[in-house]
């Protein structure tokens, strides 16, 4: 198959990834993709790296007084920063207990939906594993919309892990490929492709970058 312009065999693939990036917001959702995204780089050998974009942001506090008050959306606490660090240092710690896998901690100020296409293209991942609400294109929620976005790019391999795929700290690879249809785009659906021939699996791809399983094999 062709891999990034170049023809190679779905072996290859597997073996030429280094980095998987995962972005998380913290949710269920997240948690699920980084699990997936774990396996995944237990396979390849890949480096996992977690990445979380905060954003402390200034507003006026609406009162008449004009003071700005630091808020952020997801983790309320007076410094933004600090509490997020630790969720992903928490985060971190379980997957490489459970997974045995190296994990990177990556944070950053700002918003998700700009930092995370940035990250992918400057950290060169082989991989994106995002975390959705569902198995269809009717993503919603922030994660959700970065997620529909970077679906419509080749610029690095993008597979969503709807949450219905289910949090375990032994997920199998091949009841995933099997039971549930993760969204990608063309590149992602080559590494699931390779995933599934090395696991004995015979994947076929169908319309809108989904993948769905032939069972007559």
């Amino acid at each position: 198959m062709v891999f990034a312009g170049v023809q190679v065999e779905a072996q290859e693939i597997l073996q030429i990834m280094k980095n998987i990036l995962v972005p998380t917001d913290f949710s269920h959702n997240a948690q699920v993709s980084a699990y997936y995204a774990a396996a995944f780089a237990r396979l390849t050998g890949a480096r996992l790296i977690i990445f979380h974009a905060f954003y402390p942001l200034a507003i006026p506090m609406g009162q008449g007084t004009g003071t700005p008050e630091k808020i952020d959306s997801l983790l309320p606490s007076d410094d933004p920063q600090a509490a997020a660090q630790e969720q992903l240092d928490l985060l971190a710690y379980e997957l490489h207990t459970a997974f045995g896998v190296s994990v990177t901690r990556l944070l950053k100020p700002g918003f998700a939906a700009d930092e995370i296409p940035v990250f992918a293209r400057r950290l060169r991942a082989d991989l994106v594993v995002m975390g959705i609400q569902g198995s269809n294109l009717q993503l919603s929620g922030t994660m959700g919309k970065v997620a529909g976005v970077m679906l419509l790019s080749e610029s690095v391999p993008v597979v969503c892990v709807p949450a219905e795929a289910g949090l375990s700290t032994q997920p199998s690879i091949q009841q995933f490929l099997k039971d549930r249809c993760p969204l990608c785009n063309n590149s992602g659906q080559q590494i699931l492709q390779a995933l599934a021939s090395q696991s004995g699996l015979d994947l076929q791809p169908v319309g809108g970058g989904v993948i769905a399983l032939n069972r007559d094999h």
